[in-house]
């Protein structure tokens, strides 16, 4: 079960108020000639069932950084360095059912590029996802969000 630094339905109360600072980033398990990007498929909201890059809430004062290496560890069980950094995002997402008032959580995205220390490690999931997958090509399936986090990346030819 996921632990959080406060009750969940406290957490759905506030980033049903204020928008919520996190941090995504896009892990390439191959090189940057010949991309191999890790999805996870969501189990929680935003984005139930869907394809997403990894990703996380940063915590009050810790760096941007520290968080994508942080959340990359509890979510995929895989230790990680940092490439680049990629341009900040803002999604809001509408019809949260876990939000009350409006369902509507406006997420404000520090992002990177990451890479494996170890190309070869087992990957772990924590509890927010049920399955992952890698790509090789932006399709057109992916959802748009997570299309634009891959061009972002650079690994992609437009």
């Amino acid at each position: 079960m996921q632990k959080y630094w406060m009750p969940k339905d406290q957490f759905n109360y506030w980033r049903g108020y204020f928008p919520v600072l996190s941090t995504q980033f896009v892990v390439n398990f191959g090189s940057k000639n010949s991309p191999v990007v890790l999805l996870v498929k969501r189990k929680e909201e935003p984005a139930i069932g869907q394809w997403w890059v990894p990703g996380g809430i940063i915590k009050k004062t810790e760096p941007s950084t520290k968080a994508a290496l942080r959340v990359a560890k509890r979510e995929i069980a895989v230790k990680c360095k940092i490439i680049k950094q990629l341009p900040n995002t803002r999604e809001i997402f509408h019809s949260m059912k876990s939000i009350p008032y409006d369902g509507i959580m406006d997420y404000l995205s520090e992002n990177f590029l990451l890479e494996p220390i170890n190309k070869k490690a087992k990957i772990k999931l924590d509890s927010t996802s049920s399955d992952y997958r890698f790509v090789t090509s932006i399709s057109k399936e992916i959802h748009p969000y997570v299309q634009r986090h891959l061009k972002n990346s650079g690994l992609f030819k437009a």
